[in-house]
């Protein structure tokens, strides 16, 4: 019979051992409130980073970021604890290493902002304190993807799959929200609207940006035929495109999920924008979730082409501008949203090319295994 302390150590398999599920849950746990807490902070310095002052580093969104911070140090402790010194090391490496690049971000922002006081606008995105917290949790929610199957290419159980899903969700989420100037997730965004509905419009891009943070909405990729948001929305497209082919592509090569669960895991990142910004954000999500199921349905072969990560991408972006035609604010013509097709089918190629390229060796060595049943 198992014991309760079964549950939470490390599980034998045929190519060596992993670290209980349970464990995994706890720290994607962690994750999201330090997450949320960065996204709320982020928020608060860039729609209005004049306004916070240095004391505020312990209050408010800080706590909420280093409160996950704070839990996830505690799963590492207690995997420690239980397993021994070593154990963090052996199974989390990437997460120690997240907690402290976290540790020398925190101390370094707390230093900037008592030196150069607090960013706003694009200025709170590229602050390197801000990259270094950003490193941080980048590592924290990519641990899991490294602990959640015993060897590359395992197949997974469900369980491990939703983990493997929950990890890729909270890594883009993080990344998206540090790359927001060109990340379709951040289309519909007004962060300046209401100080130029008020009647200061005789002021500066630059001076109301100082003063109230980001000074622009961002237009649903091919929604506008301006020079500067058709330049923003083809980088847009090519940069989303590698990421989320690289991003799942990866973390399938560390663990075949099971299928449907790109699907879900789009699906949620897909509803986030709606949720923020309302139903004009519909074909993003209707893009998303097509690429979920396109990659379901490639990863279901042990090493996908590459084709078929490109294939996925560019039926994303296909079923995206079919929603928005239909919402009637497709102003794109064919050359440009062909474009992006075609880009994302180049792109996705490419990334997935590059990564079969690299771990090929690797993964044809490895055999193919089943999930216990």
């Amino acid at each position: 019979m198992q014991t309760a302390p079964a549950l939470l150590s490390p599980a034998p398999t045929a190519v060596g051992s992993r670290l209980a599920v349970a464990w995994l849950i706890a720290l994607i746990g962690a994750n999201a409130v330090a997450a949320t807490g960065l996204l709320g902070d982020i928020a608060n310095h860039v729609s209005r980073g004049s306004g916070l002052t240095g004391s505020d580093f312990l209050s408010g969104w800080h706590l909420i970021l280093y409160g996950g911070v704070a839990a996830a140090a505690g799963v590492i402790g207690a995997l420690a604890v239980v397993h021994g010194p070593a154990a963090p090391y052996r199974f989390l490496p990437a997460a120690v290493a997240g907690l402290v690049a976290l540790c020398i971000g925190g101390v370094t922002d707390a230093w900037w902002h008592r030196v150069w006081g607090v960013e706003a606008s694009f200025d709170a995105l590229v602050s390197p304190p801000h990259l270094a917290i950003l490193a941080g949790l980048v590592l924290l929610t990519i641990a899991p993807i490294g602990a959640v199957a015993a060897g590359p290419g395992t197949a997974l159980d469900w369980a491990r799959s939703g983990v493997l899903g929950a990890s890729v969700l909270s890594l883009l989420v993080v990344v998206s929200l540090f790359t927001a100037y060109a990340s379709p997730l951040a289309a519909g965004t007004d962060l300046g609207g209401e100080i130029s509905n008020a009647g200061l419009t005789d002021l500066s891009a630059t001076d109301l940006a100082a003063t109230t943070g980001m000074v622009f909405e961002e237009p649903l990729l091919g929604s506008s035929t301006g020079d500067q948001e058709i330049a923003r929305g083809l980088a847009t497209a090519l940069w989303f495109s590698s990421l989320i082919t690289l991003v799942v592509l990866v973390a399938q090569a560390r663990g075949r999920a099971r299928p449907g669960t790109w699907a879900v895991t789009f699906g949620i990142l897909g509803l986030a924008p709606v949720i923020v910004n309302g139903t004009d954000m519909v074909p993003l999500t209707v893009g998303l979730v097509a690429f979920g199921v396109g990659a379901d349905i490639v990863t279901m072969w042990a090493r996908p082409h590459p084709l078929g990560f490109g294939a996925a991408t560019a039926l994303m972006w296909a079923a995206y501008f079919v929603a928005l035609s239909s919402q009637g604010d497709l102003t794109w013509n064919r050359q440009l949203w062909g474009g992006v097709i075609a880009t994302g089918m180049l792109a996705g190629s490419a990334a997935a090319g590059a990564v079969r390229w690299l771990t090929g060796a690797r993964l044809a060595a490895v055999p193919r295994s089943e999930p216990p049943a």
